[in-house]
């Protein structure tokens, strides 16, 4: 008997284990995400889950970097809206504002920032770290001690304040850059530039 074709309309065996991890994500905390709960959410067998990811700590990162892929390739606008941010405030904010597509990946992204998971923490900040200095166009080992320092104290704040955020507050979170305390991030920021360029 031939193998059944498959049908391109339903969602693949990983699109249904990606969707049960996000809804059970965000019911709860990452300690509620078992493989157990993944297959009953699913609708798949729990061997399945293992042909796909590693173990769960594996599959939040892998999600998480699809998640964030799908806000800083382009894709969804034609530009990378961090980059925006670096250039413009006001644009970055309109841009979330104005995309329903951007602010679900936004939003699932923040699930990453709340306080019960210091993993899932790490996650977030060596995202927003990479992609800043990859921005900047600057490698990691080229920072100095005080730029590490000035980096690691604006990634904590960046995941706290994302953190305490409802969600229903992600599209205006962005202005915080319009108060000092932003502004001062984006000049750290631009004096890092500056000093390695």
């Amino acid at each position: 008997m031939a193998r059944p074709k498959k049908d391109n309309n339903k969602p693949s065996v990983r699109q249904k284990i990606s969707t049960s991890f996000w809804k059970i994500l965000a019911e709860g905390s990452y300690t509620d995400i078992t493989i157990k709960r993944l297959a009953l959410e699913a609708g798949v067998n729990h061997k399945s889950i293992y042909y796909h990811f590693k173990n769960i700590d594996a599959m939040a990162k892998e999600l998480f970097y699809e998640n964030a892929e799908e806000i800083t390739s382009g894709a969804i606008l034609g530009v990378n809206p961090f980059m925006v941010l670096f250039n413009n405030i006001y644009d970055f904010q309109k841009i979330v504002a104005e995309n329903p597509e951007i602010l679900a990946h936004v939003a699932r992204a923040r699930l990453y920032t709340r306080n019960d998971s210091a993993y899932l923490n790490s996650i977030f900040r060596t995202f927003i770290r990479t992609t800043w200095l990859n921005m900047l166009e600057i490698k990691e080992e080229d920072l100095s001690q005080n730029e590490r320092a000035d980096l690691n104290f604006i990634m904590a704040g960046i995941v706290a304040i994302i953190g305490q955020s409802e969600p229903s507050d992600l599209a205006h979170w962005p202005q915080v850059y319009n108060r000092p305390l932003g502004q001062g991030i984006l000049d750290t920021l631009k004096n890092i530039k500056k000093a390695h360029a």
